[in-house]
């Protein structure tokens, strides 16, 4: 495997990320509890015909390639705000998606139940979510080289190799790849048979 940063090297950047992340669920929390969600929960399908009809009609392999997808685009979104130079952006980036996700969960916990939320979400969470946070550290460890070792605003082809491409090839997008597969394969059959699909 090609050399990426030594964990030693990330655990700064992984405590600030951490901490952004922390942040915006306490924020999202907070909000939830001083403020009206009707606006969130009107987009989240409650009626239990109409989530089994939209469940039913889901392909396993468009799913698995959709969330794929979708989620590698995300963390590539977050590694190429490098180019910017500035760390606050991917923190940004970090607590928007933390706050919205925290909102929307506890918008969909309160619909379906605790239990189920739990059931459904948890399995392919747990992977999905460390792997956007590991995008901003790589980001955030890479705009700090990228500043030391480029004096211009021209980035180096060795340096956005060694700080932005295999770090987000080699880390990642696996952890893209596993959790698109938990949630295709365990958290969505999990979902349907809650709902009685």
């Amino acid at each position: 495997m090609p050399d990426t940063p030594s964990f030693h090297n990330l655990i700064p950047y992984s405590i600030t990320v951490g901490t952004v992340f922390g942040l915006s669920v306490v924020a999202a929390i907070l909000l939830a509890a001083t403020a009206d969600l009707s606006m969130i929960s009107s987009r989240v399908i409650t009626d239990p015909t109409a989530l089994r009809a939209n469940l039913s009609g889901i392909q396993s392999v468009t799913f698995f390639l959709h969330v794929v997808l979708n989620n590698a685009l995300i963390a590539l979104m977050v590694m190429m705000s490098t180019v910017f130079r500035k760390k606050f952006i991917p923190h940004l980036f970090i607590f928007w998606n933390g706050f919205v996700l925290t909102t929307y969960s506890l918008t969909i916990a309160q619909a379906i139940g605790w239990f189920q939320f739990l059931s459904a979400f948890m399995p392919h969470a747990v992977i999905e979510i460390p792997s956007l946070l590991i995008a901003a550290v790589f980001a955030t460890h890479a705009i700090d080289r990228l500043n030391v070792e480029n004096t211009s605003w021209r980035i180096e082809r060795g340096s956005a190799r060694q700080y932005l491409f295999i770090p987000y090839f080699y880390r990642v997008v696996p952890f893209v790849i596993v959790a698109a597969a938990v949630e295709t394969f365990i958290s969505l059959p999990v979902l349907k048979v809650l709902v009685g699909v």
